[in-house]
């Protein structure tokens, strides 16, 4: 990462959340992200030492496991939406590699769409001013099919996802992407 100061970050953070969620990823200050470096070898350790504490149910992760048992009813409001489950790209890798399915999926929906290396890099941002989990999992309603989104990391969301902005789409209910 280019060295930012405290303060430096904490600037773009403020614009980051200032901006518009309305295709965030192609905004000047989420692009300017594309510049920082990531440490390899630091995820690398970082997936090892979450591999040690992962717990599983069958094929899925705790997490994941729970999130199936318990999904979440929408409303009726072709618009409504809830934060089914917070993770980190980190967190998503070390599971995925240790055989949930789900983990997996998600993982591959970021390398596909070729947004792991920047989600990771806001990632870095925002933990080095202590901000996390990074992305969360959103379930929404549209126009009568259901539709998972991977959020765009640490965007501010509230209980009635009027503030939810999302920005890879996983899977509709159609099976199609």
């Amino acid at each position: 990462m280019a060295t930012l100061s405290q303060d430096e970050l904490l600037e773009w953070y403020a614009a980051y959340r200032e901006a518009d969620p309305v295709g965030i990823e192609e905004t000047q200050v989420v692009q300017t992200v594309n510049n920082d470096e990531l440490d390899h070898a630091d995820i690398e350790a970082q997936i090892e030492s979450q591999e040690h504490s992962l717990t599983f149910t069958g094929r899925f992760c705790e997490h994941c496991q729970h999130l199936l048992d318990h999904w979440p009813i929408l409303d009726d409001r072709d618009d409504a939406s809830v934060v089914a489950r917070w993770f980190t790209t980190i967190g998503l890798e070390a599971a995925g590699r240790h055989g949930c399915r789900f983990c997996a999926l998600l993982l591959t929906r970021l390398e596909t769409t070729r947004s792991l290396s920047l989600v990771r890099k806001l990632e870095t941002r925002l933990k080095r001013i202590g901000y996390g989990p990074a992305c969360s999992l959103v379930i929404s309603n549209y126009f009568g099919r259901i539709k998972l989104y991977i959020s765009v990391p640490s965007r501010p969301t509230d209980s009635t996802g009027e503030t939810i902005m999302c920005w890879t789409k996983v899977v509709n209910s159609e099976g199609g992407s």
